[in-house]
């Protein structure tokens, strides 16, 4: 699992919901919104399971490109390999950005009554 950190910078600027919001609000936000996920809803199975889908969508890619050109030069085999590693790296991060957005939802439930009192 990444850090914090790390977590939160990549997702900053991702998500329409709270992109008008300063980057430290936002920050605070997916932080808030990582805790969700994986502390209070305990899904980490769930991103476990993303990344065994994603593995399965790679491997597919690379054997099936690898299969469909049998008799081809070596050469397939890599790019078939590397066309493997990026479809299994987008599949991860379209499901793992929806589950950041599931997590996000909830904070923005939480706050929504919060901030409108102020």
């Amino acid at each position: 699992m990444p850090s914090s950190e790390v977590f939160i910078k990549s997702f900053i600027g991702r998500f329409p919901e709270i992109s008008d919001r300063s980057r430290q609000e936002q920050a605070a936000l997916l932080e808030q919104a990582r805790y969700e996920i994986f502390v209070s809803q305990r899904r980490t199975g769930r991103v476990a399971l993303y990344l065994v889908i994603s593995l399965l969508v790679g491997f597919v890619v690379t054997i099936g490109g690898r299969m469909l050109f049998v008799e081809t030069q070596p050469m397939w085999a890599f790019a078939f390999l590397g066309l493997g590693i990026v479809a299994a790296g987008l599949t991860f991060r379209k499901l793992h950005t929806g589950l950041v957005r599931e997590g996000l939802q909830e904070v923005l439930q939480r706050e929504g009554p919060a901030r409108r009192k102020h």
